[in-house]
C-alpha cells in the first residue's frame, strides 16, 4: 500500500517539476540541465498541493446536497451537473489559489524590499495567475446562478 501512495504522492509532482523546469525554469549550475532547480521543485509541489485543492473543495461542495453522503446512483441530469461544477469549481479554488500566492509573494517582497536595498524582481509568470483570477470572478456569478440545485 506505501508504494501505490508514494506513487500517487510523488509522480505528479515529479512531473511537474520537470514541465516546470523546462519551460520557465533556469537551469542550476551545480546540476545537469535535466534535473530541476530546487525553485521547480517547490513550484512542482505547490501544483500538486493546489491540483488536489481544486478537486476537494468543490467536490465537498457538492456532496453537501446529500448531506455529505455518497449517493450510490446519480440521474444523467446529476452527473452532468456534477461534470460542470467540478469543472467551474476546479478552475475558480486553482484561480484563487494562484492569485492568492501572489499576493502574499508580494506583499513578503514589499517587506523584504521596505527593510533592505535590493530591486523588486517581477516575473511574467504572474500575468497567468491575473488572468486566471479574472476568469473566476467573471464566471463566478454564472456559477452560483445558473449551477444552483434549484435551476435544475
Amino acid at each position: 500500500m506505501i508504494f501505490i501512495r508514494d506513487i500517487f504522492c510523488f509522480t505528479p509532482i515529479f512531473v511537474l517539476s520537470h514541465i516546470y523546469q523546462l519551460l520557465w525554469g533556469q537551469p542550476s549550475s551545480d546540476l545537469p540541465k535535466w534535473i530541476p532547480s530546487f525553485r521547480s521543485w517547490i513550484e512542482g509541489i505547490w501544483m500538486w498541493l493546489v491540483c488536489v485543492w481544486a478537486f476537494t473543495i468543490p467536490f465537498l461542495a457538492f456532496l453537501t446536497r446529500y448531506d455529505f453522503k455518497i449517493p450510490v446512483y446519480l440521474s444523467s441530469s446529476e452527473l452532468e451537473f456534477l461534470g460542470n461544477f467540478m469543472t467551474v469549481g476546479f478552475f475558480i479554488v486553482s484561480a484563487y489559489s494562484y492569485h492568492c500566492r501572489e499576493l502574499i509573494q508580494r506583499f513578503l517582497i514589499g517587506l523584504k524590499l521596505k527593510f533592505s536595498v535590493g530591486s523588486n524582481r517581477s516575473s511574467g509568470r504572474s500575468i497567468s495567475a491575473w488572468i486566471l483570477a479574472a476568469i473566476a470572478s467573471a464566471h463566478c456569478r454564472f456559477c452560483f446562478v445558473s449551477l444552483r440545485p434549484s435551476a435544475l
